[in-house]
């Protein structure tokens, strides 16, 4: 479902395709930017309000040694990265991006 995720690679916007593998359902703790890659300098996808629903499919650590999360936005098509720590995990387990 949704196009090709990406995982961490050698430059912080390259990556390896990734999937959904988890059963993971969370919040946004603040208003954040969904991104296409698992890095705050790749391009942003969309402006994600505070409380917004969002299903974890994986993460991933990137270059950085930051925690990202790639998943769905709850009642859309959207999908894309989120900084870990942005996102409250209401339940549900989260597995790493292969």
């Amino acid at each position: 479902m949704g196009g090709t995720a990406y995982a961490g690679g050698g430059e912080p916007c390259d990556a390896k395709p990734v999937g959904n593998n988890s059963s993971a359902y969370g919040t946004l703790n603040g208003t954040h930017t969904l991104r296409v890659r698992p890095a705050a300098e790749c391009a942003g996808i969309i402006s994600v309000p505070s409380g917004t629903g969002f299903y974890a499919w994986c993460h991933t650590v990137n270059t950085y040694n930051n925690e990202w999360v790639y998943g769905r936005i709850k009642g859309t098509q959207r999908t894309g990265w989120l900084l870990a720590s942005n996102l409250k995990l209401d339940n549900g387990s989260l597995n790493p991006c292969q």
